[in-house]
């Protein structure tokens, strides 16, 4: 799998619409402007842009069953972070292949 494909693996686990209507406006809000943040810092490694060091923070559903039926209960969100390195203008292929090695 591709590292794009991967990225959007995981932007389907985290995306706003993903996370349904038990998240609240602050959590659906908060990874919207982390997945800006981060297409943002993608694109810096493309075009070989700086970027500073950032930890982006995000929320993942984590369905939650009773463990005395199959009945599911409230939904709770756990919260998860990403750190990004600093990109240098520049950056060689080599620097590039390794930074998304980070996130595969």
């Amino acid at each position: 799998m591709s590292f794009k494909n991967k990225i959007n693996s995981f932007f389907k686990f985290i995306h706003p619409d993903v996370l349904g209507n038990s998240a609240s406006e602050e959590i659906r809000k908060n990874n919207e402007n982390s997945i800006k943040e981060f297409n943002s810092y993608l694109e810096n490694l493309d075009n070989s842009q700086k970027f500073e060091k950032k930890t982006l923070y995000f929320y993942i559903k984590i369905e939650k069953k009773s463990s005395f039926n199959s009945e599911k209960q409230n939904d709770y969100f756990e919260k998860i972070s990403v750190d990004l390195k600093e990109v240098n203008q520049n950056i060689s292929d080599a620097n590039k292949y390794a930074i998304q090695s980070k996130y595969k």
